[in-house]
């Protein structure tokens, strides 16, 4: 483990809601090519803080990575769905690009 990796999981011991630090250790799971626990921390965030609008770009992009594109369609139409309601115009453009990339050939 990484010494990044080791702080986030000790101050996740401390604060373990903190979407800041879930997200954290998404990253650096898919830093280690740990994919399904990466995917387990982007799925806490949707679930447990889902107007964490970050999660849902990395969290649909690693689906598509891993070649599991109906979770990824679910994931960016939820993102943009959220983002939308949250005047969030930066996320949204962002997961929208990616969305009709990925599904409107």
């Amino acid at each position: 483990m990484t010494d990044r990796m080791e702080r986030i999981t000790s101050m996740l011991k401390d604060m373990p809601q903190d979407p800041f630090l879930r997200f954290a250790l998404a990253k650096e799971w898919e830093k280690k090519e740990a994919w399904e626990k990466a995917l387990a921390e982007y799925a806490w965030l949707a679930e447990n803080a889902p107007d964490y609008t970050g999660t849902y770009y990395h969290y649909g992009h690693l689906l598509i990575q891993l070649d599991r594109p109906d979770r990824a369609k679910e994931v960016f139409e939820t993102g943009m769905e959220i983002t939308l309601k949250q005047g969030d115009r930066h996320t949204h453009g962002e997961l929208r690009t990616l969305f009709e990339e990925y599904f409107l050939d």
